[in-house]
């Protein structure tokens, strides 16, 4: 196996999102449209003329390079079809540009000395009744709590879901709202975010979510509640509606894990299963701690 390390220029994005799209364990943040807006400049280490790929999101600070999970991006890792073994992955650390990392390798990955991390999906081959069947007593009282407002699951604009997700709190504010911004409406110009809402008899959106829709995953990105719907429960309604919609499609609902108690309660209450990633570390030199 040939292997060779890109800087961001040298990238062919039609070639890497054609073999993204072929990989067995392709994922949306490894697109190169995802990765120019939560990365960008990102490298990238291929193999055998894009193959096999992984992304490198690297930074620079007093011109050495580091490399840090970027922000949105739960996954990345090695992509390809077919098995992917230890040494395989291995192989393309050795490559990277810096003694110093972190990466969230995706779920098809393994490592020597990686931690290990839950995630939580939903595989969708079952009919909606075989599906809610595996719902929590919670997760069914709250949907009857929320239905009872009477809501409209409608498609939702995503201008008018940027009005919402920016007028509400978010207790998680080390991501910049310029950026989530950004990758919502990049990925729904491109067709693969998509919105749903809940919205009131008099017009109000209560809750509202973008996914991603990519080979054979949703995934569950940006959720947001008013007050009301919030009171209301309405967010347990609209992921029991996105359920209903894809139920027996074969795909796999991915809630994306939380490492917050009452989130992962809240997908595990849909019946999630846990699906382990890894993250593979190597501290960066004791001169540059602290500084970045």
């Amino acid at each position: 196996m040939q292997i060779e390390y890109l800087a961001h220029a040298s990238i062919d994005k039609n070639k890497w999102d054609q073999s993204i799209l072929n990989a067995d364990n392709g994922m949306l943040y490894a697109c190169s449209w995802y990765l120019d807006c939560v990365s960008p400049g990102w490298e990238a280490i291929i193999a055998n003329d894009y193959e096999y790929l992984f992304p490198v999101p690297v930074k620079r600070k007093y011109k050495i390079p580091y490399i840090v999970q970027p922000f949105l991006a739960q996954q990345l890792g090695l992509f390809g079809r077919g098995t992917i073994s230890e040494s395989m992955v291995q192989a393309f650390l050795n490559k990277l540009p810096s003694y110093s990392y972190e990466i969230n390798l995706n779920y098809a990955n393994s490592c020597v000395d990686a931690v290990s991390m839950t995630n939580l999906i939903l595989p969708l081959q079952s009919s909606y009744e075989e599906l809610r069947a595996a719902f929590s007593t919670n997760t069914l009282r709250n949907i009857r709590k929320a239905t009872k407002q009477h809501y409209n699951f409608t498609l939702l604009e995503i201008d008018v879901f940027i009005k919402v997700y920016r007028s509400v709190e978010h207790p998680d504010t080390t991501v910049s709202m310029d950026l989530i911004e950004k990758l919502i409406r990049t990925g729904a110009e491109k067709g693969y975010l998509h919105c749903y809402a809940l919205v009131s008899e008099n017009g109000t959106v209560v809750s509202g979510l973008v996914y991603g829709r990519f080979k054979n995953r949703i995934s569950y990105l940006f959720p947001v509640s008013t007050t009301e719907g919030k009171l209301s429960s309405a967010m347990f309604q609209l992921v029991d509606e996105l359920l209903k919609k894809h139920a027996g499609s074969g795909l796999v609902f991915d809630f994306e894990g939380s490492m917050v108690d009452g989130v992962a309660r809240f997908y595990a209450g849909f019946g999630a299963q846990p699906e382990i990633y890894h993250i593979v570390k190597q501290l960066r030199p004791s001169f540059l701690v602290g500084k970045i």
